[in-house]
């Protein structure tokens, strides 16, 4: 090369066509492609982290039960958090998506700070929803087992109920707890102030008296909720009137009811005695 060089400097200028800058080019390609992989990554990260969660979560419930029931029991928690996103977005929240995690569940992230934006009949229905779906897929489930007569099948009615019914109670941050919140925030920030310090104190008391972990982790995210409420909160939406709100309850409460009888439809089944169980405590 050197040699080749030199005679070149001596000749005079050096002809273009003669050399080629190929690994120059082959190395602006290859960071060009390791860029347009990173960029890449960064489009499908989130996408890449659901479904990351998504897995993780039916093998953490394989632990637990059969992977056929925990593929089903992760299916049923999508459907539910489903719910939820179907209302955020048509009341005008935006939706980042929804996050299944493992011996916890799901939840559906909106905006933040977009709840202070709804009315409160809004915040009542997005809350609702989630066991609204949850309840529409235990319908088929509940058509299997009366057509088969399957343990499966009701077992797994009976649990998906169960796991709904559970998300029904008043505490934070269940769609039970925003309910209350929805319901208290129409008298005023005071008593909506009030309702959650309350569901807080029985959360509280539940953990003291059952020792459940599952409501350590709730206490937690509802003391953190309750904080950013009470300091940072930018007050109630609009007011539910007195009618609404005993149509509101009416509809949480037979939906509760409505998910308990599934649980008693199915109570001879495995999951159905566990669940019963559960309820009776």
């Amino acid at each position: 090369m050197t040699l080749r060089h030199d005679q070149r400097t001596e000749a005079g200028p050096p002809d273009p066509h003669d050399e080629q800058p190929q690994p120059a080019k082959a190395r602006r390609r290859g960071r060009t492609g390791w860029l347009g992989l990173g960029f890449l990554g960064l489009k499908l990260g989130p996408k890449v982290t659901k479904l990351a969660l998504a897995g993780a979560s039916v093998a953490a419930y394989s632990t637990l039960f059969s992977w056929q029931f925990a593929l089903l029991l992760v299916a049923a928690i999508f459907i539910h958090e489903l719910g939820h996103v179907w209302s955020m977005r048509r009341c005008g929240m935006p939706v980042k998506g929804i996050y299944l995690l493992p011996f916890v569940g799901g939840v559906a992230v909106g905006q933040a700070d977009a709840e202070n934006r709804l009315s409160e009949a809004q915040n009542y229905e997005i809350a609702m929803m989630g066991p609204v779906f949850g309840l529409a897929s235990v319908a088929p489930l509940l058509a299997a087992y009366g057509a088969t007569g399957s343990d499966f099948w009701g077992a797994s009615a009976a649990m998906v109920a169960l796991v709904n019914l559970f998300n029904l109670l008043p505490i934070f941050p269940l769609d039970g707890g925003r309910v209350l919140r929805a319901l208290f925030a129409s008298a005023g920030r005071g008593p909506m102030l009030g309702a959650m310090a309350v569901s807080l104190a029985a959360t509280a008391i539940g953990l003291f008296v059952l020792g459940m972990p599952m409501l350590a982790i709730l206490l937690g995210i509802g003391m953190l909720e309750f904080y950013g409420e009470f300091r940072h909160g930018a007050g109630t939406g609009t007011p539910m009137r007195k009618a609404t709100v005993a149509a509101a309850l009416i509809g949480y409460f037979l939906l509760a009811a409505l998910l308990a009888g599934a649980i008693f439809a199915t109570g001879t089944t495995s999951g159905g005695a566990l669940a019963l169980d559960i309820l009776r405590g």
